[in-house]
């Protein structure tokens, strides 16, 4: 009766796996799908702000390109590490995704922190 309960325990712990890698690898493909978006926004605002000299050199646009690009190796580290089961490169995707959230504090809370300042 206890290697049935191992067994059970052992298949239960095998869907609950399944079913969470199932998850990351859905919302790592949200992450692909919104930094190949960010990429071509990025690029088309590029292209359309080619005419203006300073916002072709320096601005917001290239920054989305470069954002994108970071979120695609992100997301590819986390396909890789996922498929081979590497601790090390999931380790990696979540401390990048961890400086993605991190570098978006401000941005979330930019109206709160700048009434606190003054």
């Amino acid at each position: 009766m206890e290697c049935l309960a191992d067994y059970m325990e052992e298949q239960t712990r095998q869907k609950c796996y399944r079913g969470w890698r199932s998850v990351a690898y859905g919302a790592n493909a949200v992450f692909a799908l919104f930094a190949i978006l960010l990429i071509a926004i990025g690029g088309v605002a590029i292209k359309a702000l080619s005419k203006y000299e300073f916002f072709y050199k320096n601005s917001i646009p290239s920054g989305l390109v470069v954002l994108g690009v970071f979120m695609i190796i992100v997301v590819v580290l986390g396909f890789v590490g996922m498929k081979k089961k590497h601790k090390g490169m999931l380790i990696a995707v979540s401390i990048g995704f961890g400086v993605l959230y991190v570098c978006n504090l401000p941005h979330l809370f930019g109206s709160t922190w700048s009434s606190c300042s003054s």
